[in-house]
Parts: structure tokens; sequence; C-alpha cells
């Protein structure tokens, strides 16, 4: 309703574009992990609670109402929230009170809607099929938890787009009910279909698998998709199968290569380019990142220097490139020309300055006396925390050692735990291979010695990463020792097994890809 409301009332219309290339990454990220759950969850006891209110609650919780108002229908629904708020005024309530409301004011069947979509887990995956002149869309529906097939109907936009001079252009759009798991697109005759988008304006939760003609057209043309929204959904989809290891990641940065200099949505430039980086530092194939990253730079320096100076989109170009330079010496030169203020309207804020420094650092490129310097024009606690960052981001095994022992063995802050995890991840990953055994080896012993907060961050935040030149899927040495510590550690406090299950999940996601 908040980003309803931000688009309708506010004026925000950049909300329901962050929301699908954003915020709905977070719930496709926690659904497709072993601890999955559904969005009506049993909550039995406190540790329970602080587990399950994350992306599934939120993220989940907040697409799963938008498809239920786009099943329902609008105006229904907008009329059974008003009920809703009405009745239960200054009072508890439970699913059961609002599904009686929307039952009054729906003629939708909500008999199964309901325990299909809040009592199971995992995304339903949708994909276009064609047959001759048809079109088809398939729906496929398992509980995660219980591997089960599961009916989710969806109320859906299928759009198709046929190729022309200037990119794509829009040749029909059709609501279609997904109730069966096959169902035809009742497209007016002689629609011309190159590219078919099946959840358009994002009325629904799901994973998008495009056929093979429609990853084509969009890698060449997905910058000329109307409007942005449609874009944001097919972005989101490519990142989706990069994720699931259907799509290599090399294509979806070649998409970014092909298109993002284009993009006049700062909304949408900013999570593209970040998810780019992420595509190059773990999807990739080790022996391709260096010339991938590299390539990254060139185009983020010719989208800064092309940038309208002190616009939006200028400043998400500077914010991807001294977060990417990091990864590449020919991050260097750039970050040099932003820090001796060559880039024309762009204001150097103290935190865009000390980014570009921690990525100097990273590439060992700058030192110590440089940071001392810029300490003193900025000796506020950002910056002391900026400094920490910085200073741990040097490469070499005797910082990280340092940089690990004050991690491991220090009473810190929040903030400074976070700067020093954030400068632990830079660098070589050969520079934190010795920290693999330690980690696990202690994780058990942080959580009785550090509050769950801090215990938390660091368990995440240090979690190892790796990469199929250790092994491919299923013989990883990380992976393995992962594994060996589930296997070694079953009655471990549940927080504390769930943060290495979802780093080992998230592991075998980048390895599986990185094989493709």
């Amino acid at each position: 309703m908040g980003y309803l409301v931000s688009t309708e009332q506010a004026g925000y219309n950049g909300s329901w574009i962050s929301f699908a290339l954003g915020r709905k990454q977070w719930a496709y990220v926690a659904d497709t992990r072993p601890s999955t759950h559904p969005i009506a969850a049993d909550v039995p006891d406190l540790e329970t609670a602080r587990q399950v209110f994350d992306g599934i609650s939120y993220a989940k919780g907040a697409s799963v109402l938008k498809q239920l108002m786009a099943y329902a229908g609008r105006d229904a629904f907008l009329d059974a929230s008003k009920a809703y708020f009405n009745k239960h005024a200054f009072s508890s309530t439970t699913l059961d009170d609002f599904v009686s409301c929307l039952k009054d004011s729906s003629d939708a069947d909500l008999s199964t809607w309901v325990p299909s979509w809040l009592e199971t887990s995992g995304p339903s995956i949708i994909t276009t099929e064609r047959d001759g002149d048809k079109l088809f869309v398939t729906t496929e529906s398992v509980d995660a938890m219980t591997g089960k097939p599961v009916q989710r109907n969806h109320r859906v936009t299928v759009s198709t787009f046929a190729r022309g001079d200037n990119g794509v252009k829009r040749t029909a759009s059709v609501s279609v009910l997904l109730d069966k798991p096959r169902v035809e697109v009742p497209l007016p005759e002689g629609t011309a279909v190159d590219l078919a988008i099946a959840n358009d304006e994002d009325l629904t939760y799901a994973l998008l698998r495009f056929d093979p003609k429609s990853v084509d057209v969009l890698t060449e043309n997905i910058s000329s998709l109307e409007p942005t929204l449609t874009r944001a959904v097919a972005w989101s989809a490519l990142w989706n199968m990069v994720r699931d290891a259907k799509l290599p990641a090399a294509r979806f940065l070649e998409a970014v290569q092909n298109n993002i200099l284009a993009e006049a949505d700062s909304g949408i430039l900013a999570l593209v380019l970040g998810l780019a980086g992420e595509a190059t530092s773990f999807f990739l194939p080790p022996k391709a990142r260096p010339d991938a990253a590299a390539n990254l730079i060139k185009t983020l320096s010719k989208g800064l220097a092309a940038a309208e100076p002190g616009s939006d989109q200028q400043r998400q170009w500077a914010n991807a490139l001294v977060r990417e330079a990091a990864d590449s010496p020919s991050g260097e030169s750039p970050l040099r020309d932003l820090l001796a203020g060559k880039v024309s309207g762009l204001e150097l804020t103290p935190t865009l300055r000390w980014r570009a420094l921690a990525s100097l650092a990273a590439l060992g490129k700058t030192d110590k006396s440089e940071l001392d310097a810029e300490y003193k024009r900025d000796s506020t606690m950002t910056g002391a925390t900026a400094l920490a960052r910085a200073e741990a981001s040097f490469p070499g095994v005797e910082v990280k050692r340092r940089v690990w022992d004050e991690l491991t063995t220090e009473s810190l802050t929040n903030d400074r735990q976070g700067a020093l995890i954030a400068g632990f991840a830079q660098g070589p990953s050969s520079d934190r291979k010795e920290f693999v055994a330690p980690y696990f080896a202690n994780l058990t012993k942080w959580w009785k010695e550090m509050t769950m907060t801090m215990a938390t961050r660091l368990a995440r935040g240090v979690f190892p990463g790796s990469s199929i030149e250790e092994g491919k899927l299923g013989s990883n040495a990380v992976e393995k020792a992962a594994q060996a510590w589930l296997d070694q550690n079953e009655n471990a406090a549940k927080s504390l097994r769930r943060i290495v299950i979802e780093g080992l999940a998230g592991l075998r996601r980048q390895l599986a890809a990185q094989e493709l």
C-alpha cells in the first residue's frame, strides 16, 4: 500500500521501479534458499520470530498483496481495505478478518488462493513458449518445504514486442488468468512476437523464464522497452535467470554493455549497475573476471563523462564507479580524476571521497598518509569509520590478519565492525584463504560470547567466498567445509545454523553459475 500511495498520491513515479528491481530481489533470494518459509508462518518462540521477519514476510508479502489486488480487482481490493480498517480500528486482527472483507467486495474465488499463496513457500516459475503462431504461458509451482506441486492462480499482463528500426515496439498487451499449468495467450490475429514478457506491469510474484529468442532481443534492445516499469521487470527476470544458473553471467553483462548507456531512469541505472558488479565479481568464471571488470570500468567512465552535470544519473554513475573500481587496475585513473575534481558538476561529498579512497586502498594505490590527510578534512565519527574501512581494504595477508584479529577479539561498535567487515572483503581472495578453517572453528564461540546482533553480522559478513578454481559444485573446498560444520553442529542455535545454511546456498548458486 505504501508503494501505491507514494506513486499515485505523492507523485513518486519511481516507487514501483525500485520495488520490481530492488525490493522484490530481496524476496526472490530469500524464497529460493533452503531456509524459506510461508508468509503465514507459525511463530512459536522468540528465536523463530527473529528469523521469520525477513525478505519473505516483508518483500514477498508486499508482492503477494499486489497480486491479490490484481486477482480480486483493484476496486474490490480497495473497498475491502477501507472496510477492514473501519471495522477493526484500534483492535488486533487476523488474516481471516481481511479475507472476510475481501470476500464481501470481490467475486474472485479466494478459497484456494489464500492457502496456495500464503501457506506454501517458494516462488512460481512462469515461462513463455511458442508453438507456431501461438504463444503459451506455463506455470510451475512447487512448495519448497514439502516438494509437492501447488496450483497458484496468477492474474498477469502478457505483452508482446517486435523488432523495429529503433529497438522494439509493443504489439499487444493481454490480461491473462493463469489458472492451469499451460494457458494460451489470446493474442489478436497477426500479432508479431519477437519478445514476450509474461509479467508486464509486475502484477505477480514469480520467476520469469524467457525463451532464447526473447533473450536475444533483450540483450540487444532492452533499453528501448517502454514504459520504464517494463524495463525493470525485464532486467529483474534476466538477473534471476543468472542467479538460477539459467543464463550465463556473460550474457547479462553483454546486455548491460549494449544498453546501459542509453538508460534514462536513475533508479534502473543504479540497480542494474549494482547487479553488473555482482555478476562480474561472483557469477562469472574467475578467468573471465579481469576483462569483464575492465570493460565495466570503461562503461562506467563513459557514462559518468556523458551524464548531465549535477544530475541524479551523474551521481549514480559516480557511485558505481567508485564501488567497482576496486576490482580492476584500470579503475585507478578514473578514481584519481574524480578525486581531483575533473568531473564537471559532481559534488565530491565526504562519503564519495572516502569510497573512492577505499577502492584505491583495495588496489594498493594509496597509502596511510593520504588516508590520514583525508581524515584531517573529515575528522567526524563518520570519517573515523570510513578511515577504518579504507585501512582494512588494503591488500595483503598481514592486513587481513590484523583486521580478523580485531573483528574476532575486540569489543567493537556496530559502525566499526561493519567498516572492518567491508574492508576485509576487499582485495584478492587469496588474502583471505587462510581464514576458512578459523571461521568454522570459531562460529559457536562467537555465538556464545558476542551479542546476537554482533555475532550475526560477523558470521554473515566474513562467510568464506570461493569459486570453481577451488573445486566445482559438489567438490568445492569451502562448500565441503560448510556442509561438514552443519553435519557436526545439528544442535547449534537455529539462527546460527540458518546463517551457515544461507551462506552455503549462496555459494552453491555462484558455483553453478560459474560453470555455465
